[in-house]
């Protein structure tokens, strides 16, 4: 029969499946990751890679430690649009464009056209070499670095799984599992807080996905239940206090960003009026 800390959990992973999708599509469509803070992005990711580390060590529940690798994954898909997307904004600067109406952007283009001066064959040829080269070794650069930063995660979390405790020493191992399961907390609750002051400095959440943060917030709730409702709670006292203590720093990482998400919600509905035209799409 079927517990309620596993119906909890399988509510968890399916909301966290869910989570990150929009937000990687909506990056993909708008070929943009503005609507993102990079202090995010990273405190997420190392948050994700310790929450892992965290739960090999610590001996937690199956699913935590599936949904801990799933996050990492995911991790490595922003961060490899990160990359490539913001190379790709720096080579042709920021779109100011969007800001302007249709008539001021086609005065600016006819006072250009007029102003400029015409170049020679030669001079054409060498500015156009230069943008080319220029552009290729920029774009060589990113893949290369979002390919070694996907291979390096990717292996480390491939071979996670197979550390267990039983290979080590049983108190490095709790100890190891005990310190990473803090600092991950640390790194969760303090991973939403540049996004809220992105957003906010911004006076827009254009760019990001609200139904990522509806989604963490059911995925944190649930993940938060089904600690809370595990049968071991349920053992000896002794037993129970034991697994409730090698738990709290899950429950705190999932519980407490709860109310950061539900702030970042706020700000969406607050600043919805904000969209630009390209923007005014469902939000995904």
């Amino acid at each position: 029969m079927i517990t309620s800390t596993e119906i909890f959990g399988l509510l968890s992973v399916f909301s966290w499946l869910c989570a990150q999708i929009p937000q990687c599509y909506k990056n993909y469509r708008l070929k943009s990751i503005e609507g993102l803070s990079l202090e995010f992005i990273v405190s997420w990711l190392i948050g994700d890679l310790l929450n892992v580390v965290g739960c090999i060590f610590s001996n937690q529940l199956r699913f935590q430690l599936v949904l801990s690798i799933w996050f990492v994954f995911v991790d490595i898909i922003l961060t490899q649009q990160y990359i490539s997307y913001k190379d790709t904004q720096d080579e042709r600067g920021r779109p100011v464009t969007r800001m302007l109406t249709h008539r001021q952007t086609v005065s600016l283009s006819i006072n250009r056209v007029a102003t400029r001066p015409p170049l020679t064959n030669k001079g054409a040829k060498r500015s156009q070499t230069h943008s080319v080269q220029r552009t290729g070794r920029s774009t060589s650069r990113s893949r290369s670095i979002a390919s070694l930063l996907i291979l390096t995660m990717t292996l480390g979390v491939s071979a996670a799984p197979t550390i267990t405790p039983s290979q080590v020493n049983s108190e490095i191992s709790a100890t190891v599992g005990k310190l990473s399961s803090w600092a991950c907390v640390t790194f969760y609750l303090s991973s939403r807080m540049p996004q809220i002051y992105y957003n906010y400095q911004r006076k827009s959440v254009e760019g990001l996905s609200v139904y990522l943060f509806i989604f963490a917030l059911l995925g944190n709730s649930c993940y938060t239940l089904s600690i809370m409702t595990s049968p071991q709670l349920h053992q000896s006292r002794p037993l129970a206090v034991e697994y409730l203590l090698k738990s709290l720093p899950f429950l705190i990482g999932s519980f407490g960003t709860i109310l950061f998400d539900i702030i970042i919600i706020l700000q969406v509905i607050i600043y919805k009026n904000n969209y630009t035209s390209e923007e005014r799409q469902p939000l995904l």
